[in-house]
């Protein structure tokens, strides 16, 4: 085959491949991503770290409220872990929390719910961006503190509620947490977590505390109301109270989170305080990109 031969053919398969480019550049979008997998653009996920504390002390010595003493603790722990949410339970009053507030150096924005006729309060510290507070009623007198804000660098929107159920009354218990998971069934963030105090002996064993439970029947009832709607991520985490109770706990409901890490900070305790702090720390996947049919 000539030069000539030769050029002709190179123009005509160049020709070709272009033909070819045009027909890929042009084809519908939709049938372009029809053929590719869902893809995850923006990597594995957000992780959010929640801690949840009762900072009172031991009943039997007096006032079992929060000691002024003991809250230099709770911010090194907080300042130790760097929680993006933080449930605490038994402050004796706002003073307390502005207090925590100025030790944590403005890090972090707070709420104390005064709402309930109770003596000792729930509070909840949040850091992230849009920030708001609500005070929760319940019909057993006992409220809860709220918060509602964006994740850091994110455009999830995570409510988390700091709960304290009554410690004597089993009853009271089981109303305080039906109506709190009622609560979080109807609202439309991303995630929801109740984290706190609820006293329950600990459900996922189904074993009774003599101390606290009078009435194990109406105790594992509740936990099972929970955990019908939302997930025990501290399941895993072990005693966080003095006399082998696991009775703080942190639930989930919304996205399929992974819980990465469960830990109960033994070790911690300032003063008569019979709490450890109990932290989870939960992946949250971003969403994915769908094919379209």
């Amino acid at each position: 085959m000539g030069r000539e031969g030769r050029t002709i053919k190179i123009v005509l398969l160049l020709g070709i491949i272009a033909a070819l480019g045009g027909v890929r550049t042009f084809r519908p979008l939709g049938a372009v991503l029809a053929l590719a997998p869902a893809i995850d653009l923006e990597g594995e996920g957000r992780t959010i770290r929640v801690l949840t504390w009762n900072v009172g002390e031991a009943y039997g010595g007096g006032d079992s409220r929060a000691k002024d003493s003991s809250l230099e603790r709770v911010a090194q722990v907080i300042e130790m872990e760097r929680p993006d949410v933080v449930t605490l339970q038994e402050l004796a009053g706002r003073q307390q929390l502005g207090s925590l507030l100025r030790r944590l150096g403005g890090g972090y924005e707070g709420f104390l719910e005064e709402s309930g006729d109770t003596d000792r309060h729930t509070a909840v510290l949040a850091r992230g961006s849009k920030v708001e507070f609500r005070a929760l009623e319940t019909s057993t007198g006992r409220g809860a503190s709220a918060a509602i804000f964006l994740l850091a660098r994110s455009q999830l929107r995570i409510c988390a509620v700091s709960a304290h159920a009554d410690a004597w009354d089993p009853e009271s218990r089981r109303q305080y947490a039906r109506e709190l998971v009622d609560w979080g069934r109807r609202q439309d963030f991303d995630v929801v977590f109740l984290a706190g105090d609820f006293n329950f002996a600990s459900g996922s064993e189904g074993q009774a505390d003599s101390l606290f439970s009078q009435n194990q029947a109406t105790d594992t009832a509740a936990y099972a109301y929970v955990t019908e709607h939302f997930r025990d991520l501290g399941r895993d985490g072990g005693e966080t109270a003095l006399l082998g109770r696991r009775i703080d706990y942190v639930f989930s409901r919304g996205g399929s989170v992974k819980v990465k890490r469960v830990a109960v900070l033994k070790g911690q305790r300032a003063g008569r305080m019979d709490h450890n702090p109990l932290v989870v720390d939960v992946l949250i996947p971003k969403p994915m990109i769908l094919t379209r049919r």
